[in-house]
């Protein structure tokens, strides 16, 4: 693999994580500021913290950096951008008024199937990640120190 393609995925990883703050950020904000959060939301948060550490993983290990792991980053960081952008239209400040938080209200309700079938992409890329990671550990050259009786 040349250097120009590992530091694409370098780059897709760190995009990624970048990304994983501000979807945090956002969940827990929606969260914290609306009574009618999905009671999903804590465990979206851990889903997302944990693509995160592998994609740090991903950043730091050689051997993970594969074309196939890179795509999968890709799409993550694509569902996270989608993500953003929907969690942005129904967060509010706590001193909004109250129109804005009426609208901020309904566009969440209007907005849940997607927030959740985002999710759910994420979920099954993290599912492809991890088995991409264990069949990359198969692959990586064990060594053995020479035991002597």
């Amino acid at each position: 693999m040349s250097g120009v393609e590992i530091i694409g995925i370098v780059a897709a990883a760190g995009q990624f994580i970048e990304q994983t703050v501000k979807v945090v950020q956002l969940v827990q904000e929606v969260r914290n500021k609306s009574r009618n959060a999905p009671a999903e939301a804590q465990q979206w948060i851990q889903e997302i913290e944990t693509l995160r550490d592998l994609a740090t993983r991903v950043q730091m290990t050689t051997a993970l950096q594969t074309p196939q792991i890179e795509d999968i980053l890709r799409r993550c960081d694509d569902h996270s951008r989608n993500l953003c952008t929907i969690l942005d239209t129904i967060s509010c400040e706590a001193d909004a008024n109250l129109g804005k938080k009426t609208w901020a209200a309904i566009s969440g309700v209007a907005q849940e199937g997607k927030i959740k079938a985002l999710f759910d992409n994420l979920e099954r890329e993290k599912s492809s990640l991890i088995a991409h990671i264990g069949i990359a550990n198969l692959l990586v050259p064990t060594r053995f120190s020479a035991h002597t009786q």
